[in-house]
């Protein structure tokens, strides 16, 4: 029979006994690219459900021989199912080769593992069990040659001691495994605070060890696939790295079959007319949601930076050391004072403010860093309102966060201030704030005029 007459799957398998027989280290022969991985009815066989732009992503990142992808979308721009077709190409290339632990020089019989990592256990089980296992099993190229074992529940596993596993964030070591590829999940919505990004944590983790395990002996992967979220983001910092194939791509041309062609201008982007009036109505949602874009914040309290820009006035102190003995005594005004404390681990804050007429105007503006050997001393603190007492100043009012201040508060009291409880996670201290920037009854510090326009335009809208 001439090979013309072969079916395109006995054309396959005849180039697999081919490839086989001149390279030794494989039982069957690789997909050339992604491309055809997920192309061809002999693979995948994913061409009619995989968008073009996807496939052309995938293509251009393993073509650079980068080990490192970024790829930054917005939503409905079908990550996960991105995320599965690596999972399955990789775990592709793993079964054609005939030792893969030799291949990555690893002991006979170790266990070689993909990991698809998400916020939660939870959620990465549901993208490996749902996403991922729906490739393998619509796959005839998984059916022909390498099932997941069907009695495994916690991972997909396959010959040779090769798994899909899910992980959490924080599992970048995961027990009796050798990572070789890790996927990690819309890293976007892993909880972040002052102390711990887990983001930049399980990154830097994985490339380390990678690097110097694997060196050039295997092609290991480390992917984060995610919509964009704050402008100060650990993943937006990694655009910049020349070894890393990072893409940012809007939605109309993830999907161009849904949106006219007709582009206008808008803010310095060409976007499909249909999206003008979105992208006027709520322009950081628009660029975060439909061309990839991070924002200050996802859902923004205060949505004009320039009113906020132009109340960034005045000038205010930071050392309390010299407020004490500044010759302040010309302002009559009286006083007001918030105090958030913080004792080892978040900073302390104290600001102090007066009226001026009907506009609120800074004082001072003070911040301190506690440590194990050097905590702040409550007793500092207190000893603001204090001195200004002393120095002839109206203190009117001091309000304290909730944190270790009922001692502080009642110690004050029993001085003769005005002293209380106010919680500014009540969300209405920031309402009353708004009100006043809006109706120019604020100014704010001139000083670090930048960072107070990241930290206010970042506040999320409450509720």
């Amino acid at each position: 029979m001439g090979i013309e007459k072969l079916n395109n799957n006995e054309k396959y398998m005849l180039l697999d006994e081919l490839f086989v027989s001149m390279n030794q280290e494989y039982v069957r022969r690789p997909a050339k690219t992604i491309k055809e991985f997920i192309r061809s009815s002999y693979y995948l066989n994913a061409k009619e459900e995989c968008w073009q732009t996807i496939a052309e992503i995938l293509d251009g990142f393993y073509k650079s021989n980068k080990h490192i992808g970024v790829f930054m979308l917005p939503p409905g721009a079908g990550k996960s199912y991105m995320s599965s077709v690596i999972a399955a190409y990789e775990m592709h290339k793993l079964q054609c080769l005939r030792n893969p632990q030799e291949k990555l020089k690893l002991a006979k019989g170790s266990n070689i593992a993909i990991i698809n990592m998400s916020q939660n256990g939870n959620q990465a089980k549901k993208v490996v069990f749902g996403e991922i296992k729906a490739r393998i099993d619509n796959s005839p190229w998984f059916n022909s040659y390498c099932r997941p074992n069907p009695e495994k529940k916690s991972e997909l596993e396959f010959q040779n001691n090769c798994f899909i596993i899910p992980g959490n964030s924080n599992e970048t070591n995961p027990f009796g495994y050798n990572l070789v590829v890790a996927i990690m999940d819309e890293v976007a919505w892993w909880e972040t605070s002052e102390n711990h990004d887990p983001v930049k944590n399980a990154f830097e983790t994985l490339e380390k060890r990678f690097s110097n395990r694997y060196k050039d002996s295997y092609e290991w992967k480390i992917i984060l696939i995610t919509n964009p979220s704050y402008f100060d983001a650990y993943v937006e910092s990694l655009e910049h790295r020349d070894d890393i194939y990072f893409i940012r791509k809007p939605i109309w041309e993830i999907k161009p079959e849904q949106f006219v062609k007709e582009r206008i201008e808008w803010n310095g982007y060409l976007i499909p007319k249909e999206l003008e009036d979105e992208a006027k109505y709520n322009p950081e949602m628009f660029k975060r949601d439909r061309l990839s874009i991070p924002s200050e914040t996802l859902a923004p309290w205060l949505v004009n930076k320039d009113i906020l820009w132009e109340l960034c006035t005045e000038e205010a102190r930071a050392d309390k050391e010299k407020i004490l003995w500044d010759k302040i005594s010309e302002i009559r005004n009286q006083f007001y004072m918030h105090i958030d404390l913080g004792i080892t681990g978040t900073a302390a804050g104290l600001a102090v403010v007066y009226k001026e007429k009907s506009i609120v105007k800074p004082y001072l503006i003070w911040r301190v860093q506690g440590t194990k050997e050097r905590p702040v001393l409550l007793s500092d603190i207190r000893q603001v309102p204090i001195g200004l007492r002393a120095k002839g100043i109206n203190v009117a009012k001091i309000t304290y966060d909730g944190f270790q201040s009922a001692d502080s508060i009642q110690i004050l009291q029993n001085l003769g201030f005005q002293c209380e409880h106010l919680s500014v996670e009540s969300g209405a201290p920031y309402d009353t704030l708004k009100e006043m920037i809006h109706s120019n009854k604020v100014r704010l510090p001139i000083v670090n005029k930048t960072k107070i326009m990241q930290d206010t335009l970042k506040r999320q809208k409450s509720g």
